[in-house]
């Protein structure tokens, strides 16, 4: 079986280098702003996909931390616990 390709950004390059080429050749009249738009499109999906990323990593570190608090605290609890319950049996 062959692995699946993943095709990413693959149309928008081959978009972009087609209309570089007409622009070059004059064949097209477009502004340069347009020409080089699936550029844009590409930066923006990485700069939104990459700033929702950050986003989720500040949340879930604070999550972690939230999480390890507890856990400590719980820790402590039965480590006082477990004191009393000895201190009960030795009496």
């Amino acid at each position: 079986m062959r692995p699946e390709r993943k095709l990413g950004y693959l149309p928008l390059y081959l978009s972009q280098i087609v209309l570089i080429t007409l622009k070059i050749f004059k064949i097209i009249d477009w502004s340069w702003w347009w020409v080089l738009f699936p550029t844009w499109i590409s930066i923006i999906i990485s700069l939104v996909c990459y700033f929702v990323i950050l986003i989720l990593k500040v949340k879930i570190s604070k999550e972690i931390k939230k999480i390890n608090e507890l856990l400590k605290e719980n820790m402590e609890l039965k480590l006082q616990l477990s004191n009393k319950t000895r201190g009960l049996n030795h009496a």
